[in-house]
């Protein structure tokens, strides 16, 4: 009996070094896969283009609808947020409204958008109407995830005529957004030479657009954006304008991402969507990350 008793002990002891060996290399592997994880992750930054079809003058309801949107993007584990031109306000804004009937910048409505950055850890580009006493500008505000109002685009390419003649021209310096140099267009920006040349003497990462640019053979869009990213092996990522609210139809107008002088991934221009893509900021890769989100 006691012969049994010590084979049994010595079987015993075996089958708890050998589960213990494999505790150990489960640990040491799933370490491994984690860091692999993490590092990748890193290096990434998701984006969201959020393809919007603004109410014309109604800030009430562009609020609501780009908050919604926001909410949408980071269960979809975006980082940055992309609006298009004057999301905020809507492109045509002025047939309904005065820009003295603006509030003045920054508005109740961004230092909410600040807390919601704090919550949610993203970062957001938000277009809109920006009014500073009696100056006005079409900009776009960046919000970062500390919830601090960290850089302002102003459109510099003002297009003649009422729709933007209430805008003074602005600025065209890189932002510096989560540690990655942005070169930012409003739209008709990226006609100018100037900018490009500008923003490539920086040595930016990424350029990103907001735009309210309808398809015309005519005047663009794509020859311009083809034009810049043969220029910068950076990324030029778009958040266009969709459908017609107004007098202006933007029911074909494009989103996408534009790489090495083409067109790499546009987004379905057949609803309001927000479309993802992942932009690996050390190698320059930028692919889709998933189906878009219909809002």
């Amino acid at each position: 009996m006691k012969h049994h008793n010590k084979k049994r002990g010595i079987r015993n002891n075996w089958i708890r070094y050998l589960l213990l060996i494999f505790l150990w290399t489960a640990i040491f592997i799933g370490d491994g896969i984690a860091e692999d994880s993490t590092s990748d992750t890193n290096t990434t930054i998701r984006i969201a283009i959020f393809q919007m079809s603004p109410e014309e003058g109604n800030f009430t309801a562009n609020h609501a609808t780009i908050e919604e949107a926001i909410n949408i993007s980071r269960e979809r584990g975006a980082d940055w947020f992309i609006t298009p031109e004057m999301a905020e306000s809507g492109y045509e804004f002025i047939e309904y409204i005065k820009p003295e009937q603006v509030p003045e910048f920054p508005s109740p409505w961004f230092y909410r958008l600040a807390a919601i950055t704090r919550e949610k850890n993203i970062t957001l580009f938000i277009g809109f109407p920006e009014r500073i006493e009696t100056d006005y500008y079409n900009a776009v505000a960046v919000i970062d995830k500390e919830g601090n109002i960290s850089g302002i685009h102003q459109k510099n390419v003002i297009i003649p005529g009422p729709i933007e003649g209430w805008a003074t021209p602005g600025n065209s310096t890189p932002l510096e957004v989560d540690g990655q140099s942005v070169g930012y267009y409003i739209c008709a920006d990226a006609t100018d030479q100037n900018i490009t040349n500008t923003y490539i003497s920086y040595n930016v990462d990424i350029f990103l657009s907001s735009a309210a640019w309808y398809p015309d053979p005519t005047m663009g869009p794509e020859q311009y954006w083809e034009n810049i990213t043969t220029m910068s092996d950076a990324p030029l990522v778009i958040a266009n304008t969709l459908g017609k609210k107004g007098n202006i139809d933007f029911t074909h107008a494009e989103s996408g991402v534009y790489q090495n002088g083409k067109e790499v991934y546009r987004v379905p221009d057949s609803t309001q969507v927000i479309a993802f893509v992942d932009w690996n900021y050390l190698t320059g890769e930028i692919i889709p990350a998933g189906e878009p989100e219909i809002v």
